[in-house]
């Protein structure tokens, strides 16, 4: 009786928790409409926001490849008693604060302490790549996202029913889901990965033979795509720092410290998202967005790093850089406090290099001195 009341607790905290970072979120980010702005939050194209609400408004046909394929949250939102875009933004951030439930409730399930999972939680929140689905909440990277952490859950509670469920759904909302879908395999329980990854397999396919129309040649399309001169780009390389800046710095190391009972289950997973996360970098101009598919490790990593450091001075760190790049990224675009911005965008390459030589520094003096115990010890 006693656990149940505190699993209620604990729930109902993880909930409050929730809302507070959504209500932080849609008040203090400036969100897009469905017109158009002439401003832009990052270097991220802003295209499919009109093609989604047309398929709520008018069917999965009113929208062209690959929107139509990604049918389910414009069909969800279509049922809504709301307008179009009201009902994108209710679906989004619902997906958002069930995100950050699930979350934590995986940092329950690692043993990652209080401390660890809120702080890594914040970090998560403030980041680049994340504050992009409160800007615009009119696409369907909010349910992915959700189906993601569903997902991770699942694999690490070894909830194959629930797993296979995520996966299918999530990949009629945003086929990227399906990277994960694979991290359910092992070679001495190989069985169990057949049925999600084959019902995957299908949610991703049926559409595109069901709903294809003839001037929409996807063959034709790849065969056309011209992609790979972006990785001579300055500026793609930049956006792909300034995703997760300081944080890309973490995951690494903050993986190294994952329990060795979970490392199997947790790496693997990781090794399929890095993997998707690459060939959605190749194939997509949104690169800020494609790094955002990391946001479950990156998650975990800053979780694991806080609690095997136990360093006040990395917690300090952690807390005010993740903060300070928001509230600069914010000031650097439109919000609502100065509606044409504060500071140039090149302040935040040169809080990219502070925050990065910051983290690493902490880090060091963090973890240094555990190890010379643990020598001392051995």
């Amino acid at each position: 009786m006693n656990t149940t009341k505190t699993q209620s607790r604990a729930l109902l905290i993880y909930f409050l928790i929730a809302a507070a970072l959504v209500l932080l979120g849609t008040q203090v980010v400036l969100t897009r409409h469905s017109g158009g702005s002439p401003e832009r939050l990052m270097n991220i194209s802003t295209a499919g926001s009109a093609e989604y609400i047309a398929m709520a408004q008018h069917g999965a046909m009113a929208g062209p490849a690959p929107f139509r394929y990604r049918f389910l949250v414009p069909l969800i939102v279509s049922v809504l008693p709301v307008p179009a875009e009201l009902g994108f933004r209710i679906v989004t951030f619902v997906c958002l604060g069930l995100t950050y439930v699930i979350a934590l409730l995986i940092a329950d399930a690692l043993d990652i302490s209080w401390r660890g999972s809120l702080i890594a939680l914040f970090s998560v929140f403030c980041a680049r790549t994340h504050a992009f689905n409160y800007w615009n909440p009119l696409l369907t990277d909010g349910w992915g996202l959700l189906a993601m952490f569903v997902m991770l859950w699942a694999l690490i509670r070894e909830r194959d029913a629930v797993f296979t469920i995520a996966s299918v759904l999530g990949t009629l909302g945003r086929e990227s889901v399906m990277f994960l879908t694979p991290a359910i395999f092992t070679p001495k329980q190989w069985k169990r990965a057949v049925v999600p990854i084959a019902l995957t397999a299908a949610a991703y396919l049926l559409p595109r033979i069901l709903l294809r129309t003839p001037e929409q040649d996807l063959v034709h399309f790849y065969a056309q795509y011209r992609e790979l001169p972006k990785f001579t780009s300055l500026r793609f390389w930049e956006s792909v720092a300034v995703s997760w800046s300081y944080l890309w710095l973490v995951l690494p190391v903050g993986m190294i410290f994952t329990p060795q009972r979970w490392r199997p289950v947790i790496w693997r997973a990781l090794a399929w998202a890095a993997a998707g996360t690459c060939i959605a970098v190749v194939m997509a101009d949104d690169t800020e967005r494609m790094v955002s598919y990391l946001t479950p490790f990156v998650f975990l990593a800053t979780g694991f790093l806080v609690d095997h450091a136990r360093s006040l001075l990395l917690d300090i760190t952690l807390l005010v850089l993740a903060p300070a790049h928001l509230l600069i990224m914010l000031a650097t675009v439109p919000f609502p406090v100065h509606p044409h911005g504060i500071f140039t965008s090149s302040l935040r390459l040169e809080l990219l290099v502070f925050a990065c030589g910051a983290t690493a520094a902490s880090m060091v003096l963090a973890l240094t001195p555990q190890r010379k115990n643990s020598n001392l010890a051995s």
